[in-house]
């Protein structure tokens, strides 16, 4: 690396530093992570210019780093990820089932909007269902929990 590119790159992290100092105290663990992001994005892509890094390391972390910021995305077309991530399946899993989900729950399992209507929740069921049923690869669990929301959001 050239001396200016070095020069250039710690004027930035001093900058960055300062501007770190100066955001209020309740936002300044979030400035953080973002501030540790886009130098880790910055050192990738300094090792990739550089050759110290093979262009497909480069496209992994890449695609890892969006992974992680469009994550809301899967959430929305796998909502039972929003449970796993919790890690309430874990505990459900090893509690007995009493027969009673709460709404919440109900609705995290399915993925759908509180105030949802009689047609969303059928339709999550049912996508969730052809993903998930015991026949598709799916588990007996899994299916039980979603017919369980399902029932739970539509006797109300």
């Amino acid at each position: 690396m050239t001396p200016f590119v070095i020069v250039i790159l710690c004027a930035l992290l001093i900058y960055s530093l300062f501007w770190l100092k100066h955001q209020p105290a309740a936002q300044r663990p979030i400035a953080t992570l973002k501030l540790l992001f886009i130098i880790a994005v910055v050192f990738i892509v300094i090792l990739t210019i550089t050759g110290r890094l093979h262009w497909f390391g480069a496209a992994l972390l890449t695609a890892l780093i969006f992974v992680k910021k469009y994550s809301f995305l899967l959430l929305r077309v796998f909502p039972f990820l929003r449970t796993l991530l919790r890690g309430k399946t874990k505990k459900t899993a090893q509690q007995p089932n009493n027969g009673s989900l709460s709404r919440q729950e109900a609705l995290d399992i399915l993925g759908v909007p509180e105030g949802a209507s009689h047609a969303e929740i059928i339709a999550a069921h049912k996508r969730l269902m052809q993903k998930l049923h015991p026949d598709q690869g799916g588990s007996n669990f899994l299916a039980s929990q979603i017919n369980q929301a399902r029932d739970t959001l539509l006797k109300e």
